[in-house]
């Protein structure tokens, strides 16, 4: 009887293990929300069961604070999906960036984003996972800087309005059923002239005419967008040619990657450059920071034949020999 009450104690204990084992997940992710190990980390997920939900919460590596969290009902593949309930998302100093409910995996309700100061920058409808009703966002000061009207049935069909931070109108067209983009779409540059006419079908882009700031037309053939800035050089051949080990770093044998993050701006120079994600310290991040503040300018953004700002990142590894 001792045997046998010792057995069922046994049995009962690798049962709660197994159960705490599947019941609590946990693993780090890269910038790009994509598994890795602990060196590569900008965070840290951990998912655990309450009832037939999942709630998983997402945190910085380097403040500690959470950077999203809410509930899903599925871990398939080693992935969540299916999201229910309200989520968050926050900055990584602690504060709300957003928060929307989910019901059956699509946006229902109120969605508002803010910005890092606690005020409101966005705030619309959805429906079905569609925009509903009306939607709005402002500038920090105040000023109106989207604005969309979208018909009650959660179709998806509205007009859309995007404004400059000097109150000239940035851009106008209309969405389709499904919440597509359709017919002509026109964008203006800051003074006031039109930058590009963008004609779509179903959010396909059929055809599009640009325009000079001064209102003639763009003669220049390439008038597609340049989605992304690019480096007219090898980034990675650059920095590799221009690192240091720092000797503190050597002399505590420290290895790893340092993710720093920075944005081009309109006329390609390189700033507000920053380390994100898991410190190695050894004064690697001080020494990644170094050398990307060296790099030469890139070719920047452009979109609806306007020059943007982009916000980048780049890893800068750090290995012994």
């Amino acid at each position: 009887m001792r045997y046998l009450l010792l057995l069922i104690i046994f049995l009962l204990s690798v049962g709660s293990l197994q159960a705490q084992s599947t019941d609590t997940i946990e693993y780090y992710l890269k910038h790009n929300m994509q598994r890795c190990e602990p060196v590569f980390a900008t965070y840290y997920r951990i998912g655990v069961r309450e009832g037939q939900w999942w709630k998983v919460k997402d945190f910085y590596m380097d403040s500690k604070f959470k950077k999203s969290e809410g509930y899903y009902t599925k871990y398939e593949n080693d992935s969540f999906s299916h999201k229910e309930g309200i989520h968050y998302t926050y900055y990584s100093n602690g504060k709300l960036h957003d928060k929307v409910t989910y019901v059956n995996n699509l946006k229902e309700g109120i969605f508002k984003a803010y910005d890092t100061t606690g005020r409101l920058k966005d705030s619309i409808f959805y429906k079905n996972d569609l925009p509903n009703k009306f939607g709005y966002g402002w500038y920090r000061d105040g000023t109106v800087r989207f604005k969309g009207v979208y018909d009650t049935a959660a179709t998806g069909i509205g007009e859309e309005w995007e404004y400059h931070h000097n109150g000239k109108l940035s851009s106008y067209g209309k969405t389709s059923k499904g919440y597509l983009l359709d017919s002509i779409w026109t964008y203006y540059h800051e003074n006031g002239n039109i930058s590009s006419l963008e004609t779509y079908l179903a959010d396909s882009l059929k055809g599009i005419i640009c325009y000079n700031e001064d209102g003639t037309v763009y003669e220049n053939s390439d008038c597609k967008p340049v989605l992304f800035a690019t480096a007219e050089y090898n980034v990675n051949h650059f920095i590799s040619e221009n690192i240091r080990y720092p000797k503190k770093a050597i002399n505590r044998n420290i290895e790893g990657v340092v993710i720093v993050a920075f944005t081009v701006e309109v006329d390609g120079s390189i700033d507000n450059i920053h380390a994100i994600g898991r410190h190695i310290a050894g004064g690697c991040e001080e020494e990644a920071i170094r050398v990307i503040k060296l790099m030469p300018k890139w070719k920047p953004c452009k979109h609806h034949n306007r020059i943007v700002r982009m916000f980048f990142t780049q890893p800068v590894t750090f290995r012994l020999e």
